[in-house]
């Protein structure tokens, strides 16, 4: 996805190092609706989207991007047993967001013309967040 100078697509491309050249790559599923400044991070056999923005909407949806199948799954991230009522990140635009084998992180980014400076944690398997307190 990305911004040109007149409209705002996304679209899901491929690098071939062999080659030195990008292609399209088809998914069959619902695409995120076309935004900009949203995260991207790998964990495990998928990468996953949060967030972004477009215009003045803001948006705190995951997509999981399954890479072997090629398939988009809209998550509806489930809240642990014990969690308070905010059980995902707000909705935010560039932000900070990696992956390992089983998880996916989310830090600080934009609210509008807030600063944000939380940190989360998505479980990969269970599709649970959870907000990391950090002492400073």
């Amino acid at each position: 996805g990305g911004v040109t100078r007149d409209y705002v697509e996304f679209a899901v491309h491929a690098f071939d190092p062999a080659a030195q050249s990008w292609s399209p790559v088809a998914f069959e599923g619902k695409l995120p609706q076309p935004r900009v400044g949203f995260g991207l991070a790998l964990c495990g056999p998928s990468a996953y989207v949060f967030g972004g923005s477009r215009d003045n909407a803001f948006f705190n949806d995951t997509f999981e991007f399954k890479l072997e199948t090629k398939q988009i799954v809209p998550l509806g991230v489930k809240k642990p047993a014990a969690a308070p009522p905010s059980h995902a990140p707000s909705k935010r635009y560039g932000h900070a967001m990696c992956g390992d084998s089983d998880r996916v992180y989310v830090y600080g980014g934009y609210f509008k013309n807030q600063v944000l400076g939380d940190l989360w944690v998505m479980d990969g398997i269970g599709r649970t967040w959870k907000e990391i307190t950090v002492n400073q």
